[in-house]
């Protein structure tokens, strides 16, 4: 044979050889078989940052949107995202994010510093205050602007220096400000959406995430790659496909099958497999709130000698094996506040003869809202048998669905509620600032003074300084003003195989950044490079 034909037949078999192992290795724009698929508990959802607080809301965004920073899938710290760099002033005041100019939204269109402002401005914007506007108080002006002392945001520190250039001034160092960035409400929203209400509810969505909502219906929704993100590289699922209200029983079937990926319900002794149970600590509480905004319980005198009456130590130990009596889960260097414990009935009845109300006479019916089959709900429940047996007064205990729930206690009228809140970012403000009379979480409606006034003063400080702060905040909502009486810290369980799975890791918040997740590879053979 011609050598030099040879040599053109090897060097054909060769690129062929080489092709062939490429393609397995290359990223086609959407692989039909490379799809990830979630079961949630809830498809009563906003995407909307204006309005969204639950914590499949904040799950799913974390596929759709991007912020300045985001999640470091494993330890939760904040990493850079749309910006690539930030500097800090001397005195921790101001903040200079440096954003990617690769950065864009699903349609193509840039991510921009104005696109930043302009959102946050909307979620302050005192006409519809977002659900956590609250967050952005720590930047000047933000707090004045969004109660309506401030006729324009001309004043707010938030400037956009030029188009990849975002300046962030605060009123005093805020050491939580990068971790609390990393959260929904501080996203970029296209400026389709800027000046309407409702786009969140129909797909597809334009968004700037490693994701885009490509379909959306009762029983679920699907996202698809976003193939504008900066980094769509590095993004390894192509679809998710993510299913609601699938039941325990359903679930485990699918698990088994293998149908399903991850859930965050299933029947454990029906699984197959046992190791997929993920369990873990999680930065939440349960707990029973009074609502102070409303006499008589606006009065502490009422709240403090109603529960001095009540064995709360003896109910929590009974109800759950992870009873507390502080609000605030373990973070760093942080002292647990010692809450309500031991029972005295005697000084409980005398605070509620001196507040007007002897041996409980006269007091309106004390009517508790809860979640049905709740820690709260065995909680209220032992808590009326012991008012009813000391006090000349009617105890009602009223069970609202979960979907419904905030709706009720947002048209007051009871005594108590209940709630389980997951923290936002992993620090103490996550579970004490939202009580401050200007937060718009405050489900209380509790206003002091003293409390605002130590949480600001924390907001400004460091270190053991200002964990000291927090917990004399702390103490002064559990103990002295009775505004919160903590049942239990809980766990977070999710069903999802981790020797399949990999990028998804247990953690205190139970947020697990989609961008990361990806399918476990079959190892390449000893003596073969994979080709990047």
């Amino acid at each position: 044979m011609n050598p030099t034909r040879r040599f053109r037949r090897r060097a054909f078999c060769l690129m062929l050889f080489v092709s062939i192992a490429l393609s397995g290795f290359a990223r086609s724009p959407i692989d039909e078989f490379d799809r990830l698929s979630v079961a949630f508990s809830s498809g009563d959802l906003t995407f909307d940052p204006l309005h969204a607080y639950r914590t499949t809301e904040l799950q799913i965004a974390t596929g759709l949107y991007e912020g300045l920073v985001g999640y470091d899938p494993k330890t939760l710290r904040p990493v850079p995202a749309v910006a690539y760099r930030w500097d800090v002033s001397d005195d921790g005041r101001i903040y200079t994010f440096h954003l990617r100019r690769r950065a864009k939204f699903s349609n193509g269109d840039p991510v921009t510093a104005t696109d930043f402002r302009e959102s946050w401005l909307r979620i302050i914007n005192p006409a519809d205050e977002g659900a956590y506007s609250f967050f952005f108080d720590v930047i000047e002006g933000a707090f004045d602007y969004r109660k309506g002392k401030l006729a324009t945001a001309d004043d707010v520190g938030i400037r956009v220096i030029d188009p990849y250039t975002l300046e962030v001034r605060l009123t005093q160092p805020a050491s939580h400000l990068l971790s609390m960035m990393c959260h929904m409400t501080f996203a970029a929203i296209h400026k389709r959406y800027r000046d309407s209400s409702g786009w969140e509810r129909s797909a597809p969505l334009i968004t700037n995430g490693p994701y885009s909502l490509a379909a959306r219906d009762g029983a679920g929704l699907t996202l698809e790659r976003n193939l504008s993100y900066w980094d769509s590289w590095n993004v390894d699922i192509d679809r998710i496909d993510i299913s609601f209200g699938v039941g325990a029983e359903e679930a485990s079937r699918r698990i088994n099958e293998g149908t399903i990926d991850w859930s965050v319900t299933a029947d454990a002794d029906a699984l197959d497999d046992k190791d997929i149970i993920q369990v873990a600590p999680l930065f939440a509480t349960s707990y029973l709130f009074f609502r102070a905004d409303e006499a008589p319980w606006s009065d502490a005198r009422v709240r403090r000698g109603l529960a001095l009456i009540v064995p709360w130590e003896q109910i929590r130990q009974a109800a759950t094996p992870f009873a507390t009596d502080s609000l605030v889960p373990a973070v760093g260097f942080y002292s647990d506040v010692d809450g309500l414990k031991e029972q005295n009935v005697s000084a409980g009845l005398a605070l509620l003869e001196e507040a007007g109300y002897a041996d409980g006479a006269g007091l309106p019916t004390i009517t508790i809202l809860v979640i049905p089959g709740s820690v709260a709900d065995d909680a209220a429940r032992e808590a009326a048998k012991v008012w009813r047996r000391f006090l000349d007064a009617d105890v009602e205990i009223k069970g609202i669905s979960f979907n419904d729930y905030q709706r009720v206690v947002g048209q007051g009228g009871f005594a108590m509620g209940s709630s389980t809140w997951i923290g936002d970012y992993a620090d103490p403000l996550a579970f004490l600032q939202m009580w401050t009379a200007g937060s718009r979480l405050n489900d209380a409606r509790y206003v002091d003074e003293t409390f605002d006034a130590l949480i600001a003063q924390a907001m400004g400080e460091t270190g053991e300084q200002r964990f000291k702060t927090l917990s004399r905040a702390e103490q002064r909502l559990l103990t002295e003003e009775v505004v919160v009486i903590p049942l239990s810290h809980t766990v977070s369980v999710n069903f999802i195989d981790l020797d399949r799975v990999e990028g998804w890791y247990a953690n205190a918040l139970d947020v697990h950044p989609f961008k990361s997740i990806r399918f476990a590879r079959p190892k390449v053979p000893p003596r073969y490079a994979r080709a990047e």
